[in-house]
């Protein structure tokens, strides 16, 4: 059953057809939620079509008919759990039959109101869903239903569970389809995008150069494409800022974050702050460690040198190379970063936000060379990263109570080595 819901969710050429028919002439960006749920009613169309006959017990049913009843009061969907059910329901009959010298239906369920939770229950109970029909001889002639009481006119197209199957499907289809522009949750026929200067794609690189914090679209419409934020067309030039910057000049450019409409930096800018850390430069200590068993050599170093420093599943402790670099190499696949290069986090004990540049490739944080030099961080110093369960960041330096006295250390780039400062 499942299989077959996930085929008929699959994203074919009347879909794209439809969405294009959708997109066109629409000068701003849509949603991608908006489009979903068009392309969900689209899909489901034929769904609501079919005539729907009133449930009454003195009418006959068949298979394959649908009817529309009503149940009030409180539906049992768990222990102690009940669901209340406003509108009517519709459901199919799946099998008309005599038991017991009693004619009755068994039904299902095909909606996506609260009344599918109480079907779902009743199968877990092993429980069929039936109605008793003709019970009056001879049995009276069914009505259908008006269009204003029928409920799959107001009620969502699908569930929750297909339409997270239907938005990958959709994003994998529209990623595909070189005539419609897709970036940052939005969603519009390229013919309909915003004009813009080559020269200022320029200007954006030159300005760049050099900085250490990337910088975000709605900065670059407003200063450099020369839209004001409250006009009209703001929306629709950071979105073809976006598209023009992500298709013909990703060589040169990357996007770091997709908060707003986005923070933009140089491939070559970042790939420079990383490289210039020295937490990026081999670990001496490596180069010391001797194993008996020289089999997957390099999976051993580089799990040791991932795990020697940390405890337990979020904390850390600060070596000398993490601190000058202002830098903390985290667990592989604990974090869920997204496409995000550059985040925020939170320091649990001032509150404040705090810039940081992220590398999969080696689970490298960057950004905290000011955060330990105002605590003063020394070696051996606890360090906590977390993740919320809302998906955010923030992290804790874990000071000593009287705190302590020692000197400062620094990094000499000539000889390679860290010496006592003065």
């Amino acid at each position: 059953m499942d299989n077959k819901i996930e085929t008929s969710l699959d994203i074919g050429a009347e879909d794209i057809e439809f969405i294009r028919h959708y997109l066109k002439g629409k000068t701003l960006p849509l949603d991608f939620a908006d489009v979903v749920y068009q392309v969900a009613l689209f899909k489901t169309r034929d769904d609501r079509k079919s005539r729907v006959k009133v449930y009454d017990p003195d009418c006959e049913y068949q298979a394959g008919d649908l009817i529309f009843k009503e149940y009030p009061g409180q539906l049992p969907v768990g222990n102690k759990k009940y669901v209340a059910v406003d509108q009517g329901v519709i459901l199919k009959v799946e099998e008309a039959r005599n038991r017991g010298g009693r004619d009755e239906i068994r039904l299902s369920y095909d909606g996506t109101s609260e009344f599918r939770k109480y079907t779902e229950y009743l199968v877990k109970q092993k429980i069929e869903l039936l109605l008793p029909h003709k019970q009056e001889k001879p049995c009276r002639d069914a009505e259908y239903i008006s269009m204003d009481i029928d409920p799959r006119q107001t009620q969502t197209p699908l569930i929750e569970r297909d339409f997270t199957i239907l938005r990958k499907k959709l994003t994998t289809a529209l990623n595909k389809e070189s005539g419609i522009a897709f970036i940052n949750g939005k969603v519009m026929l390229k013919e309909n995008l915003k004009a813009i200067a080559p020269e200022v794609f320029g200007a954006i690189r030159d300005f760049l150069k050099g900085r250490q914090a990337s910088e975000s679209t709605e900065f670059f419409v407003e200063n450099f494409c020369k839209v004001d934020p409250a006009s009209p067309d703001f929306a629709a030039t950071c979105f073809a800022l976006n598209v023009i910057m992500t298709s013909q000049y990703k060589i040169d450019l990357l996007q770091t974050s997709g908060v707003g409409w986005g923070k933009w930096h140089l491939i070559s800018a970042l790939y420079h702050i990383k490289k210039n850390a020295l937490v990026s430069e081999a670990n001496p200590f490596l180069g010391k460690l001797s194993f008996g068993d020289r089999k997957n050599l390099l999976q051993k170093r580089k799990k040791l040198e991932e795990q020697i420093f940390s405890e337990g599943e979020t904390r850390y402790f600060l070596t000398q190379r993490e601190i000058y670099s202002g830098a903390v190499r985290l667990k592989p696949n604990l974090y869920q970063f997204g496409a995000a290069i550059e985040i925020e986090a939170a320091d649990t004990l001032t509150h404040k936000k705090h810039t940081l540049y992220f590398y999969q490739d080696e689970n490298l944080l960057l950004g905290f060379d000011k955060i330990f030099e105002s605590y003063k961080a020394l070696q051996g110093m606890t360090f906590v990263f977390e993740q919320t369960p809302e998906g955010e960041f923030q992290f804790t330096v874990k000071t000593t109570k009287k705190g302590a006295i020692t000197d400062k250390i620094v990094y000499d780039n000539e000889k390679k080595l860290f010496a006592v400062s003065g």
